[in-house]
């Protein structure tokens, strides 16, 4: 009969338990195992694209620093959350890509930088808001 308990061990970095299944002494779950690679791929990517903001120069937490690719249709797979690809899949996605801080990722993106739409909104005669 298979027991569910043994080898049961504590992740060091959640405190949840997890099996052990191959006995190899392990100290973390494979969850924190997983977001460990994620990091380090991650780190590795800002570091190869310069390690700061193209437009403001912003450099910091790394969790503030997306990958903007300049032609979402030729986007693979989101770099930012890769665990188990090659490093030289990596680079050839980050080839696609600017490092941007979030602000200005945010602005790349916003639907509310157009002129016109600025113009229109600028010169709304309707009701104003009273703080």
């Amino acid at each position: 009969m298979l027991c569910y308990t043994e080898h049961m061990e504590i992740c060091k970095l959640c405190l949840s338990k997890f099996k052990d299944y191959q006995q190899r002494n392990r100290n973390r779950c494979g969850s924190c195992n997983t977001k460990i690679r994620r990091f380090r791929a991650k780190a590795a990517a800002v570091k190869y694209l310069g390690g700061k903001c193209e437009r403001c120069g912003w450099s910091g937490n790394q969790a503030a620093l997306q990958f903007h690719h300049k032609d979402s249709k030729g986007k693979e797979f989101t770099i930012g959350n890769v665990a188990n690809k090659s490093w030289d899949s990596i680079k050839l996605e980050m080839q696609k890509c600017i490092l941007l801080c979030a602000n200005c990722h945010s602005i790349e993106h916003s639907t509310k930088n157009d002129k016109n739409f600025l113009k229109e909104a600028l010169d709304y005669k309707g009701r104003t808001l009273k703080f």
